[in-house]
């Protein structure tokens, strides 16, 4: 027994001695790792004096429509505005007779009014809080009147559509006219001969109409043009197939051209 461990313990050293021999014969090739190379620093070009060139990062950047000419910047609202009225300057500009009906959408019904008109213009306008704000938001503004005067004067929107009369309906629509005496009323019209029903979510009538309209200029106005004013005629349903008297509910304006004989 005795005799057995001496052997085995004499066999565990001939490998362990074997083991490291073999090992001292491996060579370990441990991988090349590239050098970092320094970017290269441009020296500035030189002035004609000799000097060296420092070159301002903000000469690089185009002249902003956000910063106002005494540098400073505007903030988010009013950028966004500005965006607005570029966007409805630049519809007015293209717009064409064949291409769409409308000139502006309704926010930018509410911007051109602002730029045709020096009163509406100068009532917003005292929501800013700096000249040089003003300043910017004048040119924009400017800049939309003077596409406008290109493309107003012909504009009759649709108009043609209000092309049905009747004089009783007519009659209680200038009930919506509240300075009657302040107009020059060039046409009058209905867009249906007969009543459209307005129905519920079930089917059921609740109320019928008829959409109206005026040709008309205010002569207290301090712009150039024209507006349709639209109405409803409007009877509430009584039920049994009847309906109440009718009664008139304004919807909106909207700036067109006069006709010829207005100028």
């Amino acid at each position: 027994m005795k005799k057995n461990i001496i052997l085995t313990f004499a066999l565990i050293i001939l490998s362990t001695f074997a083991f490291q021999t073999a090992a001292a014969q491996f060579t370990i090739t441990l991988p090349k790792i590239p050098k970092i190379k320094k970017p290269k620093v441009q020296q500035p070009a030189a002035t004609p004096d000799g000097q060296p060139a420092v070159q301002d990062q903000r000469s690089e950047q185009k002249t902003s429509s956000h910063v106002s000419d005494d540098g400073e910047q505007l903030g988010p609202i009013a950028i966004f505005e500005l965006n607005e009225i570029a966007k409805v300057t630049k519809d007015v500009s293209e717009y064409t007779p064949e291409g769409k009906i409308y000139l502006v959408d309704a926010i930018g019904a509410e911007w051109l009014m602002r730029a045709v008109s020096p009163r509406e213009r100068e009532k917003w306008m005292t929501r800013l809080n700096t000249v040089s704000a003003k300043k910017k938001f004048n040119e924009a503004l400017d800049g939309l009147a003077a596409a406008a005067a290109k493309k107003l004067p012909s504009y009759k929107g649709d108009l043609d559509e209000f092309e049905f009369r009747n004089p009783a309906e007519e009659k209680l629509m200038r009930t919506e006219l509240t300075r009657i005496a302040n107009y020059k009323i060039y046409k009058t019209g209905l867009a249906q001969a007969h009543w459209l029903i307005d129905k519920d979510n079930f089917g059921l009538p609740r109320a019928r109409y008829k959409s109206g309209a005026f040709w008309i200029r205010d002569t207290t106005e301090d712009h150039p043009y024209c507006t349709i004013t639209y109405v409803n005629i409007i009877q509430d349903y009584a039920g049994g197939g009847t309906y109440a008297a009718s009664y008139t509910q304004f919807i909106k304006d909207k700036l067109i051209g006069c006709p010829a004989s207005a100028y």
